[in-house]
Order: structure tokens, then C-alpha cells, then sequence
């Protein structure tokens, strides 16, 4: 058993974990040794940041130990030098928020099917309930039409457009020879480019 299944073991055994999956490449088997793990670890209430740390010091070498870049997580490394990203889930808040977006056809500017996509491509590890699984199966539905016309009403405009568009951003600071504010316009551009592309396509 590899060190990510010795600590997958280890973490179910903790009464507040009611699911654990992995995401990403590990998900779909197109990962490479240099892949890392993302983990998804649904709990019930806060598992103490002491305790964790204790846990994961049998398998890690580095620990940061809840970060909040992005979602609540320990970033690891585990001892033969893969890093480890476990990422700190409430199950409902979670299910909510998918929600919104499949059945709510909420659209962001940008990233509005990226949770919708990390239910339907993880790999369920443990499922003390069945809840995620469930949530899995609830999920799994055609790509909703006004999901599609959300998203393009949303995101077209700053496409090319509108007054604040992406596009006349990028010009007008390249004109200015501001290569941090033309980074910084296209990454937000393609955030809406490939959301619209993927609602035109129903992915």
C-alpha cells in the first residue's frame, strides 16, 4: 500500500470523516510519478490542526498546516517527495454550492462548472454514509440549457463588448507596454472564453 492509502486508512478512522476522494489526475489514472494528490476530505466538524498535524507527520516530510489560499487545506509532501494537497470539506456547503450551479443555473464569470466537474471525476476512497456517492448520482445529468444561456449571458459581454471587456483591457495595456496587466487580462479572459466554450459544447 502506498503512503496516500496508508493515510486514506488512517483518516477514515477519525470520527468527524464522512468521505474522502481524490481528484485530479490520480482520479482519472492519467497521472505521472510526479503527480500530486488531491485530496477531498468531507467531514462532519473541524478535526484539530495538532491532531492532523501529528497524522500526517508519519507520512510527510513538509506540512502546512491549514492554509487558506484557496479552500481550506494542508499542503503536504509526502516521504517519497509527491506532494499532497488535502483540502478541508463541509459535505452540504459543498453540495449546495453544486447545486446552485446544475439546478440553480448560476453562472460565475468564469469557473462556473469547475465543482460540478470535481463531483462527477472523483474517485469516491471512503464514503461512510454513502452521501457523496449519492450526490454523484443526483449530479450526473445532461448539461441543463439554461445553464448554457446563463453562462454565455454572463461571460460573453466581457469577451468583447461591453465597456469593461477583457479584450479592449488587453489592448489598452499593451499599448501601454504593461505586460503585468496584459497577464493579468488574458488569464481572466480565457477563464471566460473556455466557461462559454464548455456551455456551447455541454461539458
Amino acid at each position: 500500500m502506498d503512503l496516500a492509502h496508508q493515510l486514506f486508512a488512517q483518516l477514515q478512522e477519525l470520527p468527524q470523516v464522512e468521505a474522502i476522494a481524490l481528484g485530479g489526475s490520480r482520479a482519472s489514472g492519467l497521472h505521472d510519478a510526479h503527480s500530486d494528490y488531491d485530496v477531498y476530505l468531507y467531514c462532519t466538524a473541524p478535526i484539530d490542526e495538532e491532531a492532523r498535524r501529528a497524522l500526517l507527520a508519519r507520512y510527510c516530510t513538509v506540512m502546512e498546516i491549514g492554509n487558506h489560499y484557496w479552500e481550506y487545506e494542508d499542503n503536504c509532501m509526502f516521504r517519497d517527495g509527491v506532494d499532497l494537497d488535502l483540502l478541508h470539506r463541509d459535505l452540504n456547503g459543498f453540495a449546495a454550492d453544486v447545486r446552485r450551479v446544475v439546478e440553480g443555473h448560476e453562472a460565475s464569470l468564469g469557473y462556473t462548472t469547475c465543482m460540478w466537474h470535481n463531483l462527477r471525476t472523483c474517485k469516491v476512497v471512503f464514503d461512510r454514509h454513502s452521501r457523496l456517492e449519492a450526490l454523484q448520482r443526483r449530479f450526473d445529468v445532461p448539461y441543463p440549457d439554461a445553464l448554457r444561456d446563463a453562462i454565455i449571458h454572463a461571460n460573453m459581454p466581457l469577451l468583447h463588448g461591453a465597456l469593461p471587456a477583457y479584450d479592449a483591457q488587453i489592448h489598452k495595456a499593451a499599448s501601454r507596454g504593461d505586460l503585468v496587466s496584459v497577464n493579468h487580462r488574458v488569464a481572466a479572459f480565457l477563464a471566460s472564453y473556455f466557461d462559454v466554450l464548455f456551455a456551447i459544447n455541454g461539458m
